[in-house]
């Protein structure tokens, strides 16, 4: 493999520091990752996150450090709301194969590229729905089945919770990731979080030295409750009238 023993060498370096011990089948998981994603980038807007050393830190660790912090147990349902380019689910999909994971997006062109990382991943903890996260809380296929849901998609957090709940069963956890100024969409939750069921519990904060992040944190919030019928509302809804 072209560069491997580069990327190899500074994967293991990177999560290392994090104590994040990965072996060699995710590694070589992790590289044909990186080169799907550069590869595929060229032909269709998937990540403005090219260079090598860029996609270790700031795509793949930040999207695996949530296992530093919180643990999952083996056979774990696992949502990724907003998925994009595979983020956090694909690299936590990598690091806890006895998991399993539902990648949902909205855009059909990005599940194309993500049931190819599967198939090239051999990733048989992986699958994939094309759709709108309001659409898929509502399919009794989906609603209520995870044991968690997480998200790195660039919204408020009220928004995030209506689109998260539905899909949580009764104590399941929601992790949202954020930058360091979390406190006033926290705060501005509250309502959401009474409506939607969810309860904050945790929050974390880190800084990732080798990248330009700055402090990144992680919110997590507990499913307390039966979510009311009328939850999520219609697409569209939830991002032009959150929660408040």
């Amino acid at each position: 493999m072209d560069n491997y023993k580069e990327f190899k060498e500074y994967l293991e370096e990177i999560f290392s520091k994090e104590d994040l011990p990965v072996d060699e089948i995710k590694i070589r998981q992790f590289y044909k990752y990186y080169l799907l994603l550069v590869d595929w980038n060229q032909r269709m807007n998937l990540t403005g996150i090219t260079e090598m050393k860029d996609v270790v830190v700031k795509h793949f660790l930040d999207s695996v450090i949530l296992t530093k912090y919180f643990r999952f147990k083996n056979g774990d349902k696992i949502g990724d709301v907003g998925t994009g380019a595979g983020f956090p689910g694909i690299p936590l999909a990598i690091m806890l194969p006895k998991c399993e994971f539902f990648l949902a997006d909205a855009l059909e062109k990005r599940i194309r590229f993500l049931n190819e990382v599967i198939k090239e991943l051999e990733l048989t903890n992986c699958t994939t729905a094309h759709g709108r996260a309001e659409t898929i809380g509502r399919d009794p296929k989906y609603r209520e089945q995870f044991n968690a849901v997480t998200t790195r998609a660039v919204a408020s957090l009220p928004i995030l919770l209506e689109y998260s709940s539905p899909l949580l069963k009764m104590g399941g956890s929601f992790f949202a990731y954020k930058g360091p100024a979390f406190e006033e969409e926290l705060a501005a939750s509250g309502k959401a979080q009474r409506e939607l069921n969810l309860v904050a519990k945790d929050q974390v904060t880190f800084e990732i030295s080798e990248c330009d992040l700055g402090f990144r944190s992680i919110l997590s919030f507990q499913k307390t409750g039966i979510l009311k019928s009328k939850y999520p509302r219609r697409e569209g809804l939830p991002g032009k009238k959150p929660i408040l």
